[in-house]
């Protein structure tokens, strides 16, 4: 009825890989992965993912729900792309 889903190894051998994401020129180029919420004084995280796609997340909402000790790595476990729909997050910056 419908094709076999396949796995994520077989649709990460299948893609062509994509050339880095450069953030804009105004954003600092700080990673922040393993920082604590409360050491970041910017209004939104960039993110960027395996398949190019670049999202903001605000930090003031991850600092309600999940506290201003939780490293930023933490709190963004559960986030996925909205384009792919993968949890594949390549890199984290501060955007102020």
């Amino acid at each position: 009825m419908f094709p076999r889903r396949r796995s994520r190894t077989e649709r990460a051998a299948t893609k062509t890989p994509l050339p880095p994401v450069v953030p804009a020129s105004d954003m600092p180029r700080l990673r922040v992965d393993g920082l604590r919420l409360d050491a970041l004084d910017c209004a939104f995280l960039q993110l960027v993912c395996d398949c190019g796609h670049v999202g903001e997340v605000p930090v003031a909402p991850l600092i309600r729900r999940h506290g201003r000790a939780v490293r930023v790595r933490d709190a963004l476990g559960a986030v996925r792309c909205s384009r792919c729909n993968e949890r594949a997050i390549r890199r984290v910056f501060a955007g102020c």
